[in-house]
């Protein structure tokens, strides 16, 4: 079940795919902060899947990754607790592969 809190707080910070800040100390195109759990803030939701898609394209460029599972085993990997959606909470990534 997803966290109720998590999905409203992501409407508030323009953040509708529960993005986190590139670094410790960077931000992403539009980001204007970050909550405490280090979720990054936008001016428009835009900016939030413009930087998922950047991110994405990054997994696929250094990482190798080219299915949705992997994919979404490198963006919410078992054991994360940053209340993104996950494939896990639908069987895992591995779910996905089968």
């Amino acid at each position: 079940m997803l966290n109720r809190d998590a999905c409203f707080a992501a409407f508030r910070n323009n953040n509708w795919v529960a993005i986190k800040g590139p670094n410790l100390e960077g931000k992403w195109p539009g980001q204007t902060g970050a909550n405490a759990h280090s979720f990054a803030r936008f001016d428009d939701p835009a900016y939030s899947v413009r930087s998922f898609i950047e991110l994405i394209r990054h997994y696929q460029d250094r990482h190798n990754t080219r299915s949705a599972a992997e994919i979404m085993k490198r963006y919410s990997p078992p054991g994360d607790c940053s209340g993104a959606p996950s494939v896990r909470l639908h069987g895992g990534a591995q779910a996905l592969a089968e």
